[in-house]
């Protein structure tokens, strides 16, 4: 199984909602994805979250980083990946 990852723009609880409200942004649960909220750098929940996300979540998130990336799983354990700036 073969996933690759682009992600574009940064969110945080500070940005503009869909609503264009400064400072209402709240994650929202869908079938995939039920938010647990809130964390800082040194809190993040990475045994809740996909095996990449250790790889790049910090630099994309909290340092501002732009990154393309590449994801080889088999099943739900990262097996490659390849990241540019």
């Amino acid at each position: 199984q073969y996933t690759e990852h682009q992600l574009v723009l940064r969110l945080s609880p500070e940005e503009v909602d869909g609503a264009g409200q400064v400072g209402t942004f709240e994650p929202v649960a869908t079938e995939t994805f039920e938010p647990v909220g809130w964390f800082g750098p040194k809190d993040l929940p990475y045994n809740l979250m996909p095996e990449d996300d250790e790889i790049w979540y910090e630099d994309v998130v909290y340092g501002d980083k732009r990154l393309t990336g590449s994801f080889a799983f088999e099943g739900t354990k990262l097996v490659d990946h390849a990241l540019r700036e």
